[in-house]
C-alpha cells in the first residue's frame, strides 16, 4: 500500500473531509491520502498536516484534457507511487521535492528583485525630484528628507505592483474580460511604459 482513499458524498467539498481524510492515513500509516468527491480528487500529506498542502484534480477537466490527465496520471498511477529502483519514492514526493525548491528559489529571487528595484526607483525618483526642485533652502536636511521620500514612494511603487502581480495569479482580479486584460493588467501596463518616451499615468 502507498495510500488511503476516502470516498466521500457525491460533490461533498474536499476541506470539510480533511481531518477524516488525515486520520485515515495516520491511522494506516501512509503518507499520501486521496479523497474522492466525485467532481474532485485531492491528495493530502498526512505527514505535514500542520501546512494543509494538498494536490487537487477536477475529475471532469481530468477526463477530458490531455495535459491534465497525464499530469494526474503520471503521479498517481501505481508504478509512479512504487517508485523506481534508481529512487524507491513515489514520483509524488519527488515532485513536492522539486516544488519546495523552486519556491525557495523563487523567494530569493523575488527578494533580490525588490532590493534591485527599491534601489533603481529612489535613484530614478529621487532624479527627477532635484530635476524639477529649485536650489534646496534647506541644505542637508532638505536632501535627507527627500531621500527617505523617495524611498517610501519607491517602497509603495514595489509593493503595489507585487499585489497586483499576485492578484492575477490567483483569478483574484477579471484578467478574462478584454478591457481589463488589455488595459489593466501589468503585462498591458508593462509595453506602453517601455516603449512610450514619455508614457501617460
Amino acid at each position: 500500500p502507498r495510500a488511503t482513499l476516502l470516498v466521500t458524498l457525491w460533490g461533498q467539498q474536499p476541506s470539510s473531509a480533511w481531518r477524516d481524510t488525515v486520520r485515515l492515513g495516520i491511522g494506516q500509516g501512509e503518507r499520501w491520502c486521496c479523497c474522492l468527491t466525485g467532481a474532485r480528487l485531492r491528495i493530502v500529506d498526512s505527514t505535514r498536516t500542520y501546512s494543509r498542502q494538498f494536490v487537487e484534480f477536477d475529475v471532469e477537466t481530468a477526463v477530458e484534457s490531455e495535459v491534465t490527465f497525464a499530469v494526474l496520471w503520471g503521479l498517481l498511477r501505481a508504478s509512479a507511487m512504487s517508485g523506481s529502483g534508481a529512487d524507491p519514492r513515489p514520483l509524488l514526493e519527488r515532485a513536492v521535492e522539486l516544488t519546495e525548491q523552486h519556491r525557495a528559489s523563487v523567494r530569493t529571487s523575488l527578494q533580490q528583485g525588490v532590493h534591485a528595484a527599491l534601489e533603481h526607483l529612489t535613484r530614478a525618483l529621487s532624479a527627477a525630484g532635484r530635476a524639477r526642485a529649485t536650489a534646496p533652502a534647506g541644505g542637508d536636511h532638505a536632501e535627507g528628507s527627500a531621500r527617505i521620500s523617495a524611498f517610501d514612494e519607491a517602497l509603495v511603487v514595489v509593493y503595489r505592483i507585487l499585489f497586483l502581480l499576485f492578484a492575477e495569479a490567483r483569478g483574484l482580479v477579471p484578467r478574462w474580460h478584454p478591457i481589463y486584460r488589455d488595459g489593466y493588467t501589468i503585462e498591458a501596463l508593462r509595453g506602453p511604459v517601455e516603449m512610450r518616451p514619455r508614457p501617460v499615468g
